[in-house]
């Protein structure tokens, strides 16, 4: 899950479950579902209603860099990697 908006429809209104297990290859049981959805303060579901209806952003993930190099970067071997990890 990315963010709240994950858990959300086209509409920002809270999946239900099987909307979940339908949009994700996230799978929960249905208390589990209930758990993380109760977890979510209630005002903050409006607030993000509002972010994503009235503004042209959209969540996204930062990209992933090691040492100002893209993750998936040919550049970005296992080598680098581990190089970097050891400086």
């Amino acid at each position: 899950m990315l963010v709240v908006y994950d858990l959300s429809d086209c509409n920002e209104n809270p999946l239900d479950h099987l909307t979940f297990l339908e949009k994700s290859s996230f799978h929960c049981s249905y208390s589990e579902f209930q758990k993380i959805i109760k977890a979510i303060p209630q005002s903050l579901i409006p607030l993000i209603q509002n972010i994503v209806i009235y503004s042209n952003t959209k969540p996204a993930l930062p990209k992933l860099r090691v040492n100002d190099y893209d993750l998936i970067d040919k550049k970005c071997s296992n080598k680098f990697i581990q190089i970097c990890s050891i400086l």
